[in-house]
């Protein structure tokens, strides 16, 4: 299991500003569906839950993604609730389900020694 793509996509989940720039501000060609981004994490669960790729991982960080995993599954539909772009941008920047992700995300981030 390579640690850079699970770092990277969680980085991008974790990351207001990043949202801010590819999201909720892109341009055609350098866009990212706020589903993408949810479903570049919660992709990851059938990797990490696979028994050879467990043992590269910690008990803190098998938490911290089992964590993001199980919120993603619970509240992917509330995040992704918006009905126009303007929407979707202030439930990015101000809504619970949102920060709750991006809080999820960098603590995972932080179980591989990286912070946001």
């Amino acid at each position: 299991m390579d640690a850079s793509d699970i770092i990277w996509r969680l980085a991008r989940l974790a990351s207001l500003p990043f949202q801010e720039r590819y999201v909720i501000g892109g341009k055609v060609d350098e866009y990212i569906l706020d589903v993408e981004l949810l479903e570049n994490v919660d992709g990851l669960k059938y990797r990490v839950w696979r028994p050879e790729n467990r043992y590269a991982l910690d008990k803190r960080q098998i938490a911290a993604l089992e964590d993001l995993f199980s919120y993603i599954e619970t509240h992917a539909e509330e995040a992704l609730t918006a009905k126009s772009r303007e929407d979707g941008a202030a439930l990015i920047r101000e809504s619970d389900v949102w920060r709750t992700l991006r809080a999820k995300a960098a603590t995972a981030l932080a179980s591989f020694g990286v912070s946001e």
